[in-house]
Formats: C-alpha cells, sequence, structure tokens
C-alpha cells in the first residue's frame, strides 16, 4: 500500500478514523512492478513510487 499522505495509525480496535487515500495493489507481483504500477497510475501514491523507483533503480545499477 503507498499512501498520498501522512497519516497517525491506528493503536486499537476501536478506530474510527477514515484510512487516508491509497493505492492498493496485491498479488504475484516484484517491487518495481508495484511501483512502476502506482507511477503509470498517476494516484494517491504515484509521486512516492516514482521517488523509491529512481532509488532503486540507482541500487540496481552496476
Amino acid at each position: 500500500m503507498m499512501v498520498g499522505s501522512d497519516f497517525a495509525p491506528c493503536d486499537g480496535f476501536d478506530c474510527r478514523d477514515a484510512p487516508p487515500t491509497h493505492d492498493r495493489l496485491s498479488g504475484n507481483v516484484t517491487v518495481s512492478q508495484v511501483l512502476e504500477t502506482f507511477r503509470d497510475g498517476n494516484g494517491p501514491g504515484a509521486q512516492l513510487a516514482r521517488l523509491h523507483l529512481a532509488r532503486l533503480e540507482q541500487e540496481l545499477r552496476p
């Protein structure tokens, strides 16, 4: 899950706060595939996905 803003996670079982806007993907996919999907979807997590994808690609370069 990639959220589009800061949020305070709930610390109990009786939370009533609405979850922040977010992108969510499940399945057998790589981190790169998830980040690319979020980036290309231009949803709430797109900006963070671009940042993390760039960092990942930089680390993978020889």
